[in-house]
């Protein structure tokens, strides 16, 4: 993805994913990613179906309780 002149590359080593700025973004579990939001930690837990698709996602973190997205 391009935004304005400078493109938007993703970098990924293992389960971590890091930004342009090579900057920690996601640590992606079997059970859903671990995202890093400037000093905020946010946990994105996965509900799948019988086949593997993920149909619901929820989010935990210590100042929200729990969002259903």
């Amino acid at each position: 993805m391009v935004e304005g002149n400078t493109p938007n590359n993703q970098y990924y080593i293992g389960n971590m994913e890091y930004d342009n700025n090579k900057e920690l973004k996601y640590i992606h579990t079997s059970e859903g990613r671990v995202r890093f939001s400037g000093s905020d930690i946010v946990y994105d837990y996965y509900l799948k179906d019988h086949l593997g698709n993920t149909r619901v996602v929820f989010s935990a973190n210590n100042t929200n309780g729990v969002d259903i997205e």
